[in-house]
This record gives C-alpha cells, sequence and structure tokens, in this order.
C-alpha cells in the first residue's frame, strides 16, 4: 500500500507544475492516453510468445467427447497472467486479466467476446522475466523457455 501511495505522489507532483497556471501538459496527458491504451488491450506489445492451443474431440477409449469449459479457459488466461504475461488475446481478442469468462446456450464468451472452438490463447511475456508458474502451469509448461 505504501508503494501505491508514492506512486500517486509522485503523478501528483507531475501534474501539479502544468495545473498550477492553468495549463495542461501535453506530455503528461501522452503518457496517460498511452498507459490506458496498454491496459485496454490497443497497443501491440513486442516481446516472446507463447501459444495455448484448447481442442475438443474424442480421446481413444472416451465415452464423450471432453469439452473445453469457461471456467478452463479463464483458468489457463489467469496462469498465463501469473506466469508474467505482459499481454494475453483469445481467439485474436486481446483480454484484460480480470475479464470475465462465462457460458451460455450459445457458447463461452470473455467479456463481450463470444469465443468459438477451437480456442488458441496467445500471450506476450514481460521481458522482465518469466514469472512464477504455478503447479497447474508448471504441468502444463516443462519451463519457462517455451516463453522466448
Amino acid at each position: 500500500m505504501g508503494s501505491e501511495v508514492q506512486a500517486l505522489r509522485s503523478k501528483l507532483s507531475e501534474h501539479e507544475p502544468a495545473a498550477a497556471p492553468g495549463r495542461v501538459s501535453t506530455k503528461i496527458l501522452t503518457r496517460e492516453v498511452e498507459f490506458y491504451q496498454l491496459v485496454l488491450g490497443l497497443t501491440r506489445v513486442p516481446g516472446p510468445r507463447i501459444l495455448v492451443r484448447v481442442t475438443e474431440g474424442r480421446w481413444p477409449g472416451g465415452v464423450l467427447a471432453p469439452t473445453a469449459q469457461a471456467s478452463d479457459l479463464s483458468g489457463i488466461v489467469g496462469e498465463v497472467w501469473a506466469a508474467g504475461a505482459e499481454a494475453v488475446a483469445v481467439n485474436g481478442h486481446r483480454i484484460p486479466a480480470a475479464t470475465e469468462f462465462s457460458v451460455d446456450a450459445e457458447g463461452i464468451t470473455a467479456g463481450v467476446f463470444r469465443l468459438r472452438p477451437p480456442s488458441e490463447i496467445q500471450a506476450i511475456r514481460n521481458t522482465d522475466g518469466c514469472g512464477t508458474l504455478t503447479a497447474f502451469a508448471a504441468a502444463s509448461w516443462t519451463d519457462c523457455s517455451r516463453w522466448a
């Protein structure tokens, strides 16, 4: 919490000189717009990538064909974010970290996007490090070198 307060104080100190004479700094506003474009998934992000493809189909000896559930896709996307992703897309749609996955009669939705199988989850890694893979991700991805 202390670091968040410090970050807000720093941001305030940037804005105060521009606001004092009644004008707005274009540099500050441009930086803010770029930040929100990144957070909302409107900016292309460079870096090492990973692709997770979730397919459905019959397995030898299986009675029912397995189908991907909203919780499956949500779990994988959460694992990718937790492993240090900078940006995530499902079937070509950028997905912010707090996106809700749900299911209805027509299938799975991620936020406002309807997802049709097979689902492809693409992620771009934060170049500062791999992050920490949880047990689920570690079982699915043998090592962090797959990000590169």
